[in-house]
């Protein structure tokens, strides 16, 4: 009498996803579970032990790690975490810089690389047009605090060599009555560009910087 058919449920089938194919074809899948599992199973007939639950469970703790940094190797365009941040000292007051930084599509009155900005979804998305047929930036805004005069925004699409980008700016106080900008991004490489990622957001942030601090 045949021995009932188990079903595989979902810890098995990542088991075997993890399995080398090449192994599995030339060796055959009983060797293969053998010799990564301490199991013998049987391709016909009974297994000689039947691997439980909680064994299935236990190996899969140990293979998993292996398979997720196999994935990653195996992907085409590898995406690296970066950040940028910037913080620099102004003899503005605290109110006079966030005055300039505070509006959000006040960005085209002081950043260099912008033409122009629209403001649309009631004033929280914001369309940078960039000089020089640059393209456009869409941009969402995430948090406001008038309060501590800072906003948080994500770019939604963009020219940049960018993915996943968050940035927040922000405006302290500082020494003898002036302030201090900070202006912090983390953000994913992207593209054949994504080399220079951090170069070009770096590059940005210091272009705006360096208009924003003077008196």
């Amino acid at each position: 009498m045949r021995a009932p058919v188990r079903k595989t449920n979902g810890l098995r089938a990542l088991y075997l996803a993890a399995l080398p194919p090449r192994a599995m074809f030339s060796r055959g899948f009983g060797f293969v579970v053998e010799q990564m599992t301490g199991f013998s199973v049987a391709m016909h007939g009974a297994a000689t032990k039947l691997p439980t639950h909680q064994d299935w469970k236990r190996h899969m703790r140990k293979i998993l790690p292996f398979a997720a940094v196999s994935a990653l190797l195996l992907c085409g365009s590898p995406a690296f975490a970066l950040e940028s941040s910037l913080t620099v000292p102004s003899t503005l007051s605290p109110d006079a810089l966030w005055k300039k930084i505070g509006d959000f599509c006040g960005i085209a009155d002081w950043h260099p690389a912008i033409a122009g900005c629209k403001l649309t979804d009631g004033g929280k998305r914001r369309m940078l047009t960039l000089k020089d047929g640059g393209g456009v930036i869409v941009e969402k805004l995430i948090k406001r605090d008038d309060a501590h005069r800072a906003y948080s925004y994500k770019i939604i699409s963009s020219p940049l060599p960018v993915a996943a980008y968050q940035s927040t700016i922000s405006v302290m106080g500082g020494k003898d009555g002036g302030s201090e900008l900070k202006w912090t991004g983390k953000y994913l490489g992207k593209g054949p560009a994504a080399a220079d990622a951090k170069k070009t957001i770096d590059g940005i942030y210091q272009a705006g910087a360096d208009v924003l601090v003077k008196p």
